[in-house]
Protein backbone atom coordinates (compact mmCIF):
# COMPACT_ATOMS: atom_id res chain seq x y z
CA UNK A 1 0.00 0.00 0.00
CA UNK A 2 1.54 3.19 -0.83
CA UNK A 3 1.52 6.22 1.57
CA UNK A 4 0.59 9.53 0.94
CA UNK A 5 3.49 11.83 1.24
CA UNK A 6 3.52 13.82 4.46
CA UNK A 7 2.85 17.14 5.01
CA UNK A 8 5.56 18.57 7.03
CA UNK A 9 4.63 22.39 5.82
CA UNK A 10 4.21 25.38 8.37
CA UNK A 11 0.89 26.59 9.19
CA UNK A 12 -0.36 28.52 6.34
CA UNK A 13 -0.43 31.40 8.72
CA UNK A 14 2.54 31.76 9.78
CA UNK A 15 3.65 31.91 6.09
CA UNK A 16 0.98 35.05 6.11
CA UNK A 17 2.91 36.33 8.95
CA UNK A 18 6.66 35.83 7.54
CA UNK A 19 5.60 37.57 4.46
CA UNK A 20 3.81 40.39 6.11
CA UNK A 21 6.84 41.12 8.77
CA UNK A 22 9.50 40.84 5.91
CA UNK A 23 10.81 42.65 2.28
CA UNK A 24 8.85 40.92 -0.77
CA UNK A 25 10.09 37.23 -0.76
CA UNK A 26 11.34 34.78 -3.51
CA UNK A 27 9.77 31.56 -3.86
CA UNK A 28 13.43 30.12 -3.10
CA UNK A 29 13.77 32.26 -0.39
CA UNK A 30 10.97 31.05 1.54
CA UNK A 31 12.21 27.43 0.64
CA UNK A 32 14.83 28.33 3.07
CA UNK A 33 13.21 30.29 5.53
CA UNK A 34 10.86 27.15 6.06
CA UNK A 35 13.18 25.11 5.86
CA UNK A 36 11.82 22.73 2.97
CA UNK A 37 14.01 20.47 1.23
CA UNK A 38 14.67 20.50 -2.58
CA UNK A 39 12.57 17.11 -3.25
CA UNK A 40 10.09 18.91 -1.32
CA UNK A 41 9.91 22.28 -3.38
CA UNK A 42 7.24 21.34 -6.05
CA UNK A 43 4.90 20.04 -3.13
CA UNK A 44 5.32 22.95 -1.41
CA UNK A 45 4.71 25.33 -4.61
CA UNK A 46 1.36 23.32 -4.92
CA UNK A 47 0.40 23.36 -1.61
CA UNK A 48 0.91 27.52 -1.03
CA UNK A 49 -1.39 27.86 -4.51
CA UNK A 50 -4.27 25.99 -2.45
CA UNK A 51 -3.52 27.94 0.19
CA UNK A 52 -3.98 31.17 -1.47
CA UNK A 53 -0.19 31.97 -2.02
CA UNK A 54 0.78 33.12 -5.80
CA UNK A 55 4.09 34.11 -7.08
CA UNK A 56 3.55 37.97 -8.58
CA UNK A 57 6.36 39.54 -9.94
CA UNK A 58 8.71 37.01 -8.47
CA UNK A 59 7.73 37.75 -5.14
CA UNK A 60 5.39 34.85 -2.67
CA UNK A 61 2.16 37.01 -2.27
CA UNK A 62 -0.94 35.90 -0.20
CA UNK A 63 -4.45 37.01 -2.58
CA UNK A 64 -7.57 35.14 -0.47
CA UNK A 65 -10.08 34.70 -3.08
CA UNK A 66 -12.91 37.30 -1.28
CA UNK A 67 -16.11 36.24 0.29
CA UNK A 68 -17.94 39.43 -1.01
CA UNK A 69 -16.44 39.55 -5.03
CA UNK A 70 -20.05 39.25 -6.13
CA UNK A 71 -20.71 42.77 -5.37
CA UNK A 72 -17.58 43.59 -8.56
CA UNK A 73 -19.37 44.98 -11.47
CA UNK A 74 -20.08 42.62 -14.27
CA UNK A 75 -17.83 45.25 -16.19
CA UNK A 76 -14.72 46.91 -15.31
CA UNK A 77 -11.54 48.52 -15.74
CA UNK A 78 -7.99 46.87 -14.68
CA UNK A 79 -4.65 47.48 -15.21
CA UNK A 80 -2.41 44.73 -16.93
CA UNK A 81 0.83 42.89 -14.78
CA UNK A 82 3.11 40.12 -15.62
CA UNK A 83 2.19 36.36 -15.84
CA UNK A 84 2.40 34.58 -12.70
CA UNK A 85 4.24 31.30 -11.97
CA UNK A 86 1.51 29.16 -14.24
CA UNK A 87 1.92 31.26 -17.48
CA UNK A 88 -1.15 33.25 -16.45
CA UNK A 89 -1.77 37.22 -17.11
CA UNK A 90 -2.56 38.88 -13.83
CA UNK A 91 -4.33 42.03 -13.49
CA UNK A 92 -5.52 44.57 -10.45
CA UNK A 93 -9.02 46.81 -10.77
CA UNK A 94 -7.78 50.16 -10.86
CA UNK A 95 -10.88 51.06 -8.62
CA UNK A 96 -9.33 50.31 -5.11
CA UNK A 97 -12.99 49.93 -3.87
CA UNK A 98 -12.94 46.62 -5.94
CA UNK A 99 -9.01 46.45 -5.62
CA UNK A 100 -10.09 45.66 -2.14
CA UNK A 101 -12.79 42.72 -3.23
CA UNK A 102 -10.70 40.63 -5.54
CA UNK A 103 -6.96 42.17 -5.55
CA UNK A 104 -5.95 39.71 -8.57
CA UNK A 105 -7.81 39.08 -11.63
CA UNK A 106 -6.74 36.46 -14.29
CA UNK A 107 -7.29 37.41 -17.67
CA UNK A 108 -6.30 34.74 -20.79
CA UNK A 109 -2.65 34.66 -22.28
CA UNK A 110 -3.45 37.01 -25.38
CA UNK A 111 -4.36 39.77 -22.60
CA UNK A 112 -2.63 43.62 -23.54
CA UNK A 113 0.79 43.95 -22.88
CA UNK A 114 2.19 44.77 -18.96
CA UNK A 115 1.64 47.98 -17.91
CA UNK A 116 -1.79 48.69 -20.42
CA UNK A 117 -5.36 49.28 -18.76
CA UNK A 118 -8.40 47.15 -20.12
CA UNK A 119 -11.96 47.49 -19.65
CA UNK A 120 -12.92 43.21 -18.59
CA UNK A 121 -16.09 41.24 -18.23
CA UNK A 122 -15.83 39.08 -15.11
CA UNK A 123 -16.62 35.20 -16.19
CA UNK A 124 -16.47 34.08 -12.53
CA UNK A 125 -13.79 32.24 -10.30
CA UNK A 126 -11.36 35.48 -10.19
CA UNK A 127 -10.99 35.57 -13.94
CA UNK A 128 -12.11 37.94 -16.90
CA UNK A 129 -12.59 38.33 -20.40
CA UNK A 130 -10.91 41.17 -22.25
CA UNK A 131 -13.38 43.34 -23.74
CA UNK A 132 -11.07 46.04 -25.16
CA UNK A 133 -7.66 47.65 -24.56
CA UNK A 134 -8.10 50.96 -23.38
CA UNK A 135 -4.32 52.33 -23.08
CA UNK A 136 -0.48 49.91 -24.80
CA UNK A 137 2.13 50.20 -22.56
CA UNK A 138 4.04 53.55 -22.30
CA UNK A 139 7.16 53.58 -24.47
CA UNK A 140 9.07 54.78 -21.58
CA UNK A 141 9.19 53.56 -17.44
CA UNK A 142 9.77 55.88 -14.53
CA UNK A 143 12.44 54.17 -12.64
CA UNK A 144 14.82 54.74 -9.33
CA UNK A 145 18.05 53.17 -9.59
CA UNK A 146 19.59 50.77 -7.24
CA UNK A 147 22.91 49.28 -6.89
CA UNK A 148 22.70 45.43 -6.18
CA UNK A 149 26.23 44.54 -5.43
CA UNK A 150 28.17 45.91 -8.34
CA UNK A 151 24.96 45.49 -10.85
CA UNK A 152 23.07 48.48 -11.21
CA UNK A 153 19.27 48.22 -11.80
CA UNK A 154 15.93 50.37 -12.59
CA UNK A 155 13.72 49.59 -9.82
CA UNK A 156 9.53 50.88 -11.94
CA UNK A 157 7.97 52.73 -9.58
CA UNK A 158 4.52 50.86 -10.82
CA UNK A 159 3.89 47.75 -8.78
CA UNK A 160 2.22 46.15 -11.75
CA UNK A 161 5.56 45.96 -13.55
CA UNK A 162 8.11 43.57 -13.39
CA UNK A 163 10.89 43.82 -10.75
CA UNK A 164 13.63 45.39 -12.40
CA UNK A 165 15.35 46.14 -15.17
CA UNK A 166 19.36 45.46 -15.39
CA UNK A 167 21.29 48.91 -16.56
CA UNK A 168 24.45 49.27 -18.80
CA UNK A 169 27.07 49.94 -16.64
CA UNK A 170 28.59 52.69 -17.96
CA UNK A 171 25.70 54.40 -18.33
CA UNK A 172 24.74 53.85 -14.48
CA UNK A 173 28.31 54.13 -12.67
CA UNK A 174 27.66 57.83 -11.90
CA UNK A 175 24.24 57.45 -10.72
CA UNK A 176 23.60 57.31 -6.98
CA UNK A 177 21.22 54.86 -5.61
CA UNK A 178 17.75 56.83 -5.07
CA UNK A 179 18.23 58.48 -8.70
CA UNK A 180 14.98 58.73 -10.70
CA UNK A 181 15.08 58.09 -14.32
CA UNK A 182 13.37 57.38 -17.12
CA UNK A 183 14.03 53.75 -19.08
CA UNK A 184 13.21 52.91 -22.87
CA UNK A 185 12.91 48.43 -22.02
CA UNK A 186 15.40 47.25 -24.62
CA UNK A 187 12.89 44.80 -27.13
CA UNK A 188 14.14 41.22 -27.41
CA UNK A 189 15.01 38.48 -24.73
CA UNK A 190 12.40 37.39 -22.56
CA UNK A 191 10.70 39.73 -21.18
CA UNK A 192 10.42 38.73 -17.51
CA UNK A 193 13.97 36.89 -16.98
CA UNK A 194 16.65 39.67 -16.57
CA UNK A 195 15.54 42.35 -18.61
CA UNK A 196 17.33 44.95 -19.34
CA UNK A 197 16.66 48.88 -20.44
CA UNK A 198 18.41 51.89 -21.48
CA UNK A 199 18.34 55.61 -19.85
CA UNK A 200 16.41 58.25 -21.46
CA UNK A 201 17.00 60.56 -18.98
CA UNK A 202 17.80 61.13 -15.29
CA UNK A 203 14.98 63.24 -13.65
CA UNK A 204 16.56 66.75 -11.44
CA UNK A 205 16.74 65.97 -7.87
CA UNK A 206 14.06 66.94 -6.00
CA UNK A 207 12.84 66.54 -2.77
CA UNK A 208 10.38 63.56 -1.41
CA UNK A 209 7.22 65.02 -2.41
CA UNK A 210 8.10 66.44 -5.34
CA UNK A 211 9.61 62.49 -6.04
CA UNK A 212 6.31 61.26 -5.01
CA UNK A 213 4.32 63.49 -7.01
CA UNK A 214 6.41 62.28 -10.39
CA UNK A 215 5.62 58.64 -9.00
CA UNK A 216 1.60 59.19 -8.76
CA UNK A 217 1.76 60.97 -12.27
CA UNK A 218 3.40 57.80 -13.49
CA UNK A 219 1.64 54.82 -11.96
CA UNK A 220 -1.68 56.64 -12.83
CA UNK A 221 -0.69 57.48 -16.40
CA UNK A 222 -1.45 60.57 -16.29
CA UNK A 223 -0.45 62.62 -19.72
CA UNK A 224 1.69 65.37 -18.36
CA UNK A 225 3.73 66.29 -21.90
CA UNK A 226 2.46 68.36 -24.54
CA UNK A 227 2.88 68.01 -27.88
CA UNK A 228 4.58 70.26 -30.20
CA UNK A 229 1.10 71.21 -32.06
CA UNK A 230 -0.87 71.45 -29.13
CA UNK A 231 1.69 73.74 -27.62
CA UNK A 232 1.72 75.73 -30.80
CA UNK A 233 -2.63 76.38 -30.51
CA UNK A 234 -2.31 77.45 -27.02
CA UNK A 235 0.23 79.99 -27.09
CA UNK A 236 -1.20 81.22 -30.52
CA UNK A 237 -4.52 82.32 -28.58
CA UNK A 238 -6.14 86.10 -28.48
CA UNK A 239 -8.41 87.84 -26.36
CA UNK A 240 -11.32 88.00 -29.32
CA UNK A 241 -12.59 91.40 -30.58
CA UNK A 242 -16.34 92.42 -29.03
CA UNK A 243 -17.88 91.39 -32.44
CA UNK A 244 -21.25 89.90 -31.18
CA UNK A 245 -20.31 89.19 -27.41
CA UNK A 246 -21.91 90.75 -24.77
CA UNK A 247 -20.21 93.91 -23.26
CA UNK A 248 -19.71 93.27 -19.66
CA UNK A 249 -16.45 95.21 -18.74
CA UNK A 250 -17.87 97.74 -17.24
CA UNK A 251 -19.08 95.61 -14.56
CA UNK A 252 -17.38 95.00 -11.07
CA UNK A 253 -17.38 91.45 -11.30
CA UNK A 254 -14.65 89.98 -8.88
CA UNK A 255 -13.19 86.69 -8.16
CA UNK A 256 -12.77 85.30 -4.73
CA UNK A 257 -10.25 82.36 -4.38
CA UNK A 258 -7.66 81.40 -1.87
CA UNK A 259 -4.29 82.95 -1.07
CA UNK A 260 -2.44 80.27 -3.22
CA UNK A 261 -4.49 80.39 -6.21
CA UNK A 262 -3.08 80.32 -9.51
CA UNK A 263 -5.57 80.71 -11.80
CA UNK A 264 -8.73 82.02 -11.23
CA UNK A 265 -11.61 80.65 -13.10
CA UNK A 266 -15.10 82.26 -12.36
CA UNK A 267 -16.23 85.62 -11.31
CA UNK A 268 -19.37 86.98 -9.49
CA UNK A 269 -21.41 89.91 -9.37
CA UNK A 270 -24.86 90.81 -8.02
CA UNK A 271 -26.99 93.98 -6.96
CA UNK A 272 -30.84 94.54 -6.05
CA UNK A 273 -33.16 94.78 -9.02
CA UNK A 274 -36.16 96.55 -6.55
CA UNK A 275 -38.03 92.50 -6.04
CA UNK A 276 -34.86 90.81 -5.45
CA UNK A 277 -31.45 90.33 -6.69
CA UNK A 278 -29.68 90.20 -10.17
CA UNK A 279 -27.03 87.68 -10.22
CA UNK A 280 -24.04 87.40 -12.84
CA UNK A 281 -21.73 84.40 -12.68
CA UNK A 282 -18.65 84.61 -15.66
CA UNK A 283 -16.24 81.65 -16.20
CA UNK A 284 -13.73 81.54 -19.09
CA UNK A 285 -14.72 80.70 -21.98
CA UNK A 286 -11.76 77.92 -22.75
CA UNK A 287 -14.21 76.69 -25.83
CA UNK A 288 -13.28 79.44 -27.77
CA UNK A 289 -9.54 79.03 -27.87
CA UNK A 290 -9.97 75.08 -28.22
CA UNK A 291 -10.55 74.27 -31.70
CA UNK A 292 -12.84 71.18 -32.29
CA UNK A 293 -11.09 68.00 -33.42
CA UNK A 294 -7.44 69.87 -33.21
CA UNK A 295 -4.57 68.98 -31.28
CA UNK A 296 -5.10 70.97 -28.59
CA UNK A 297 -8.81 69.37 -28.54
CA UNK A 298 -7.54 66.23 -28.34
CA UNK A 299 -4.92 66.21 -26.02
CA UNK A 300 -7.40 67.99 -23.33
CA UNK A 301 -9.88 64.95 -24.31
CA UNK A 302 -7.55 62.75 -22.94
CA UNK A 303 -6.58 64.66 -20.04
CA UNK A 304 -10.15 65.21 -19.18
CA UNK A 305 -9.54 67.45 -16.09
CA UNK A 306 -6.58 68.97 -14.48
CA UNK A 307 -5.01 66.69 -11.73
CA UNK A 308 -3.88 68.50 -8.47
CA UNK A 309 -0.98 67.14 -6.28
CA UNK A 310 0.38 68.50 -2.94
CA UNK A 311 3.06 70.45 -4.65
CA UNK A 312 1.81 70.94 -8.45
CA UNK A 313 -0.42 70.87 -11.13
CA UNK A 314 -1.14 68.76 -14.13
CA UNK A 315 -3.17 70.72 -16.54
CA UNK A 316 -5.85 70.05 -18.69
CA UNK A 317 -4.92 72.90 -21.17
CA UNK A 318 -1.47 74.39 -21.88
CA UNK A 319 -0.03 77.05 -19.30
CA UNK A 320 -0.74 79.66 -21.82
CA UNK A 321 -4.42 79.04 -21.73
CA UNK A 322 -4.79 77.38 -17.92
CA UNK A 323 -2.59 80.32 -16.38
CA UNK A 324 -2.76 82.78 -18.85
CA UNK A 325 -5.52 84.09 -21.35
CA UNK A 326 -8.17 81.21 -19.80
CA UNK A 327 -7.35 82.69 -15.85
CA UNK A 328 -9.52 86.05 -14.98
CA UNK A 329 -6.88 88.21 -13.98
CA UNK A 330 -7.30 91.42 -12.69
CA UNK A 331 -8.23 94.55 -14.91
CA UNK A 332 -7.39 92.14 -17.93
CA UNK A 333 -9.74 91.52 -20.71
CA UNK A 334 -11.19 88.01 -20.97
CA UNK A 335 -13.72 85.77 -23.22
CA UNK A 336 -16.26 84.54 -21.14
CA UNK A 337 -19.05 82.72 -20.61
CA UNK A 338 -21.80 83.99 -18.31
CA UNK A 339 -24.99 83.82 -16.79
CA UNK A 340 -27.47 86.32 -15.64
CA UNK A 341 -29.93 84.71 -12.63
CA UNK A 342 -32.88 86.85 -11.16
CA UNK A 343 -34.05 85.37 -7.75
CA UNK A 344 -36.77 87.07 -5.65
CA UNK A 345 -35.81 88.37 -1.84
CA UNK A 346 -36.64 84.72 -0.40
CA UNK A 347 -33.97 83.29 -3.27
CA UNK A 348 -36.36 81.73 -6.06
CA UNK A 349 -34.95 82.07 -9.60
CA UNK A 350 -37.47 83.88 -11.57
CA UNK A 351 -35.61 83.83 -15.09
CA UNK A 352 -32.33 83.07 -16.06
CA UNK A 353 -30.11 84.17 -19.65
CA UNK A 354 -26.64 82.67 -20.85
CA UNK A 355 -24.61 84.24 -22.84
CA UNK A 356 -20.99 84.81 -24.34
CA UNK A 357 -19.12 87.77 -23.34
CA UNK A 358 -16.18 90.35 -22.69
CA UNK A 359 -15.43 90.56 -19.53
CA UNK A 360 -13.11 92.61 -17.16
CA UNK A 361 -11.99 91.65 -13.60
CA UNK A 362 -12.36 94.30 -11.05
CA UNK A 363 -10.29 92.41 -8.53
CA UNK A 364 -8.83 89.36 -7.26
CA UNK A 365 -10.20 88.80 -3.70
CA UNK A 366 -9.19 86.21 -1.29
CA UNK A 367 -11.76 83.75 0.65
CA UNK A 368 -9.83 85.39 3.83
CA UNK A 369 -10.18 89.16 2.80
CA UNK A 370 -14.01 88.86 2.20
CA UNK A 371 -14.80 87.49 5.59
CA UNK A 372 -12.42 89.85 7.35
CA UNK A 373 -14.87 92.46 5.52
CA UNK A 374 -18.41 91.01 6.37
CA UNK A 375 -17.65 89.68 10.09
CA UNK A 376 -15.10 91.86 11.46
CA UNK A 377 -15.36 95.22 10.12
CA UNK A 378 -12.49 95.55 8.09
CA UNK A 379 -12.68 98.19 5.68
CA UNK A 380 -9.17 97.68 4.63
CA UNK A 381 -9.71 93.92 4.04
CA UNK A 382 -11.58 95.05 0.51
CA UNK A 383 -10.81 98.09 -1.53
CA UNK A 384 -13.20 101.16 -0.83
CA UNK A 385 -14.45 101.45 -4.41
CA UNK A 386 -15.76 97.61 -4.22
CA UNK A 387 -17.57 97.84 -0.35
CA UNK A 388 -20.89 98.16 -2.11
CA UNK A 389 -20.41 95.20 -4.30
CA UNK A 390 -19.71 92.65 -1.77
CA UNK A 391 -22.33 93.87 0.61
CA UNK A 392 -24.64 93.09 -2.93
CA UNK A 393 -22.85 89.93 -2.68
CA UNK A 394 -23.29 88.83 0.51
CA UNK A 395 -26.94 89.98 0.50
CA UNK A 396 -27.76 87.30 -2.42
CA UNK A 397 -26.16 84.55 -0.75
CA UNK A 398 -28.35 85.36 2.35
CA UNK A 399 -31.45 84.82 -0.11
CA UNK A 400 -30.14 81.84 -1.45
CA UNK A 401 -29.60 80.83 2.22
CA UNK A 402 -33.29 81.29 2.99
CA UNK A 403 -34.13 79.21 0.18
CA UNK A 404 -31.70 76.37 0.54
CA UNK A 405 -33.45 76.18 4.80
CA UNK A 406 -36.49 76.31 3.31
CA UNK A 407 -35.85 72.94 1.11
CA UNK A 408 -34.14 71.19 4.09
CA UNK A 409 -30.80 70.46 2.25
CA UNK A 410 -28.16 68.59 3.40
CA UNK A 411 -25.43 70.84 5.01
CA UNK A 412 -22.40 68.82 4.41
CA UNK A 413 -19.01 70.12 5.78
CA UNK A 414 -16.12 67.75 4.30
CA UNK A 415 -13.45 69.02 6.10
CA UNK A 416 -10.02 70.10 3.26
CA UNK A 417 -6.12 70.39 4.11
CA UNK A 418 -3.10 72.26 3.08
CA UNK A 419 0.15 71.50 3.17
CA UNK A 420 2.22 73.43 4.16
CA UNK A 421 6.17 73.11 3.04
CA UNK A 422 9.49 74.06 4.01
CA UNK A 423 11.73 75.83 1.25
CA UNK A 424 13.84 72.39 0.81
CA UNK A 425 10.08 70.85 -0.40
CA UNK A 426 10.11 68.91 3.11
CA UNK A 427 6.25 69.35 4.82
CA UNK A 428 6.26 71.30 7.50
CA UNK A 429 2.41 70.86 8.74
CA UNK A 430 -0.47 69.90 7.52
CA UNK A 431 -3.54 72.16 8.37
CA UNK A 432 -7.29 72.12 8.31
CA UNK A 433 -8.52 74.68 5.34
CA UNK A 434 -11.15 77.09 7.73
CA UNK A 435 -14.86 76.92 6.08
CA UNK A 436 -15.46 80.58 5.92
CA UNK A 437 -19.18 82.07 4.65
CA UNK A 438 -17.34 83.55 1.63
CA UNK A 439 -16.28 80.10 0.26
CA UNK A 440 -20.03 79.48 0.99
CA UNK A 441 -21.17 82.42 -0.77
CA UNK A 442 -19.48 81.50 -3.67
CA UNK A 443 -20.25 77.42 -3.68
CA UNK A 444 -24.37 78.97 -3.79
CA UNK A 445 -23.18 81.38 -6.71
CA UNK A 446 -21.74 78.28 -8.59
CA UNK A 447 -24.79 75.79 -7.63
CA UNK A 448 -27.21 78.03 -9.05
CA UNK A 449 -25.43 78.96 -12.41
CA UNK A 450 -24.77 75.17 -12.94
CA UNK A 451 -28.72 73.94 -12.12
CA UNK A 452 -29.33 76.79 -14.57
CA UNK A 453 -27.49 75.10 -17.14
CA UNK A 454 -28.66 71.47 -16.54
CA UNK A 455 -32.08 73.16 -16.90
CA UNK A 456 -31.03 74.77 -20.42
CA UNK A 457 -29.41 71.18 -21.18
CA UNK A 458 -32.72 69.18 -20.39
CA UNK A 459 -35.12 71.89 -22.07
CA UNK A 460 -33.43 72.39 -25.38
CA UNK A 461 -32.83 69.04 -25.37
CA UNK A 462 -28.57 69.33 -26.18
CA UNK A 463 -26.39 67.05 -25.68
CA UNK A 464 -24.73 66.32 -21.86
CA UNK A 465 -22.85 64.29 -19.93
CA UNK A 466 -24.76 63.21 -16.71
CA UNK A 467 -22.46 61.40 -13.68
CA UNK A 468 -24.46 58.46 -12.88
CA UNK A 469 -23.07 56.81 -9.95
CA UNK A 470 -22.86 53.35 -8.97
CA UNK A 471 -25.31 51.72 -6.71
CA UNK A 472 -23.57 51.28 -2.66
CA UNK A 473 -22.24 48.17 -2.06
CA UNK A 474 -23.79 45.28 0.39
CA UNK A 475 -20.66 46.64 3.09
CA UNK A 476 -21.73 50.53 2.83
CA UNK A 477 -25.33 49.18 2.71
CA UNK A 478 -25.20 47.33 6.10
CA UNK A 479 -23.25 50.23 7.67
CA UNK A 480 -25.91 52.70 6.65
CA UNK A 481 -28.57 50.35 8.09
CA UNK A 482 -26.69 50.07 11.67
CA UNK A 483 -26.01 53.26 12.07
CA UNK A 484 -29.97 54.16 11.07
Amino acid sequence: MTRAPKNDFPDAQKVRAFLESSDPISLRQLCKAFHIPANRQKDFKDWLRKQDFRVIRGHVEYHPRPAASHDLPEVLVVEVGGPDEHGETVARPVDERHARLLPIILLPKDAPAPGSRALIRMEGEGRGRVIRALTRQTESVLCVVRHIGSQAVAVPTQRSRIPHYRLDEREAEKLASGVMVRVQPNAGGPRFQDPTARILEVLPQRGEIQKLGDIAIAEQGIPHVFSAAALEIAENGEVPKLGQREDLREIPLVTIDGEDARDFDDAVFAEPDGKGWHILVAIADVAHYVPAASALDEEALDRGNSVYLADQVVPMLPEALSNGLCSLKPHEERACLAVHLWIDAHGNRKEYRFCRGLMRSHARLTYTQVDAFLHHEDAGAVPPALHKQVKHLHGAFKSFMEARHKRGTLELEIPEFRVVFEGDGKVKDILRRPHLESHRLIEEFMIAANVAAAELIEKEKLHGLFRVHEPPSTEKLSELEHLL
